[in-house]
């Protein structure tokens, strides 16, 4: 289904973000001081940044609801994505 995939596509983003986030940490700070990568930049980030609800970024993200388009381009921009990345088109 295409929203399982969408929903599939902004997870892998977000999670690419705090990897890179944890990356980046763990070059000034011994790394078992930080939280795991995953926890680095969380749904509620994003929803932050996208101007949304983290509740929304958890129902986007498990298939359930597809984000509208306006949103999707909220998303694309915090995620520093393009649309058609998290479309697969």
């Amino acid at each position: 289904m295409k929203q399982q995939f969408i929903g599939q596509r902004i997870r892998e983003h977000r999670l690419a973000i705090g990897r890179k986030k944890y990356d980046q940490l763990a070059k000034k700070v011994p790394a078992k001081t930080l939280k795991p990568p995953e926890d680095q930049y969380t749904q509620g980030d994003l929803a932050r940044d996208a101007d949304c609800a983290a509740s929304q970024v958890s129902e986007w993200e498990s298939g359930k609801v597809i984000p509208g388009t306006l949103t999707l381009g909220k998303l694309a921009r915090a995620l520093g994505a393009r649309l058609a990345d998290l479309v697969g088109e």
